[in-house]
């Protein structure tokens, strides 16, 4: 069996040398699967754990790490890993997460994978335009997957290649609610709101009515 993370696969592309779309297409599989998962299919794969660790850490030495917080296909990867760590937590825990420990899930799970600098740009950048996805269209969001999962396909273009690494085409996603931060009018600190946030209240002590609707202090 062929897959990203194969032997074969990874010695065709040199990890050393690999080009960073690859490395970055490589970087978006593992962040959705989870590091875990990752490792383990990697090991199925002919890697021993230590070897798995290391070819991981050859990957982030392929790319700027700023290339990947303007790729729009690895935004994507994030914004669908991003649930994949909530739907894992929330099987560990056996209970829904609260908005913190979606975003604590979602922090772990980059922590796992990504140097710590990094980890925390990555995050910030979900939390400021992750939900840009979720105000797509259905189509227009299953187009974007579709592009994701092609450009997959076309650097790793073997037929054998398992969907769940190459992509099989759009599939449903939980997309979540649209949510946005709004800052405090009096001590500027940050709170999440959607559009149905009646209510403001703050950590400062600050309460006041807000319209989610319209996405404003009346």
């Amino acid at each position: 069996m062929f897959s990203v993370f194969g032997r074969k696969a990874l010695e065709h592309l040199g990890t050393n040398l690999m080009p960073e779309e690859s490395a970055m297409i490589l970087l978006g599989v593992v962040f959705e699967l989870g590091k875990e998962f990752s490792l383990d299919v990697t090991q199925r794969e002919g890697f021993t754990k230590e070897e798995a660790e290391q070819e991981l850490r050859k990957i982030l030495l392929c790319i700027n790490w700023e290339s990947l917080l303007h790729d729009p296909h690895f935004s994507l990867s994030l914004y669908l890993g991003a649930f994949s760590a909530i739907d894992r937590a929330e099987k560990i825990l056996g209970r829904k997460l609260n908005e913190v420990e979606e975003l604590t899930a979602i922090k772990m799970a980059l922590d796992d994978i990504f140097p710590s600098t990094l980890s925390a740009k990555l995050f910030q950048h979900f939390v400021k335009n992750g939900q840009s996805f979720s105000k797509l269209t259905d189509e227009e969001f299953k187009t974007r997957v579709n592009e994701l999962y092609e450009r997959r396909r076309k650097l790793f273009p073997r037929p054998d290649v398992p969907a769940s690494y190459a992509g099989g085409g759009a599939r449903p996603v939980n997309r979540g609610t649209d949510t946005w931060l709004v800052p405090c009018p009096s001590c500027g600190l940050e709170k999440r709101c959607d559009a149905k946030t009646k209510r403001f209240s703050c950590k400062c002590g600050l309460g006041k009515p807000y319209d989610g609707k319209n996405r404003r202090f009346p």
